[in-house]
C-alpha cells in the first residue's frame, strides 16, 4: 500500500512538474496584440460608461493630465485660464460647468477620469467607429495608426507598457489637440476663447456666464 501511496505521489510530482514546463513554454503574447486587445478593452469600457474600467486602461501620464486639469479648474485665476492651450481651456471650464465642486475638490485624478467615461464625456460616438491599423513597437512604446469606420484616419493613438500591461497613453493626442482647434476657431472666424464658449454652450444646452472664468477657490494669496 505505501508502494501505491508512493507511486500516486510521484505521479502527482511529474504531473505538476509538466504543467509547469508547458506554462513557461507558453509564448508571450505578441507586443502588437497586446496593444490591440488594450484598445478593445478600453473601447468596450466606454462603450459601456465603465468610467473605472476605461481609467485602469490609460497611462499615468494620461491621468496625471487629468490632475492638472482638475487643480486649474479649481484654482486656476481668470488669467491662468485664458492663457491655456485650446484644449485644457476647455476641460478646465467644462470641470467648473460640470462637475459639482464638492466632488471635485474630493475625487481623485483617477476618479474625475472615470466619473468623464461614465457621463459620456471622452467621444463616446468616436471612440465606436474606431479601431487600430498598424501597429508599431519600440521597446515599451508603440503607435498604432487609426482606423475610422475602417479606414485610415491619418491620426496616431500611442501606447506604453507600464509594469507587465499595456495601456492606453492619450497624453501626445491631447497634446496635438490644440493645432486642430485654433484651426477650427479661425475657419469660424472667432477668437480662441468664443470658440471654446460656443463648443461648451453646444454640448451642454446651457448658456455659460462670465463667472465661468473665475476660480471657485481661489490660491490662497500668500502672506506679506
Amino acid at each position: 500500500m505505501e508502494r501505491l501511496f508512493a507511486v500516486v505521489r510521484l505521479a502527482s510530482i511529474v504531473v505538476a512538474v509538466l504543467a509547469l514546463f508547458m506554462l513557461l513554454r507558453a509564448p508571450a503574447t505578441p507586443p502588437d496584440e497586446a496593444v490591440r486587445r488594450a484598445f478593445a478593452e478600453y473601447k468596450r469600457a466606454v462603450m459601456a460608461d465603465d468610467g473605472r474600467a476605461a481609467a485602469a486602461l490609460v497611462s499615468t501620464g494620461t491621468v496625471d493630465w487629468y490632475g492638472k486639469t482638475q487643480d486649474l479648474a479649481l484654482h486656476a485665476s481668470k488669467d491662468e485660464v485664458r492663457s491655456l492651450g485650446p484644449l485644457e481651456k476647455i476641460q478646465v471650464l467644462a470641470f467648473r460647468q460640470r462637475v459639482p465642486l464638492q466632488e471635485l475638490r474630493t475625487m481623485s485624478p483617477m476618479q474625475l477620469m472615470a466619473y468623464s467615461v461614465a457621463h459620456g464625456w471622452v467621444g463616446k460616438k468616436a471612440t465606436e467607429r474606431s479601431d487600430l491599423g498598424t501597429i508599431r513597437v519600440s521597446d515599451d512604446t508603440a503607435a498604432a495608426t487609426l482606423q475610422v469606420d475602417g479606414k485610415d484616419s491619418g491620426q496616431t493613438y500611442h501606447f506604453v507598457r507600464e509594469g507587465d500591461r499595456w495601456v492606453f497613453d492619450q497624453l501626445p493626442t491631447l497634446q496635438g489637440s490644440d493645432d486642430t482647434l485654433k484651426t477650427a476657431a479661425t475657419r469660424r472666424g472667432m477668437t480662441i476663447d468664443v470658440f471654446v464658449q460656443t463648443l461648451l454652450e453646444s454640448a451642454s444646452g446651457q448658456k455659460l456666464t462670465d463667472e465661468i472664468w473665475e476660480p471657485p477657490l481661489p490660491r490662497a494669496t500668500p502672506a506679506a
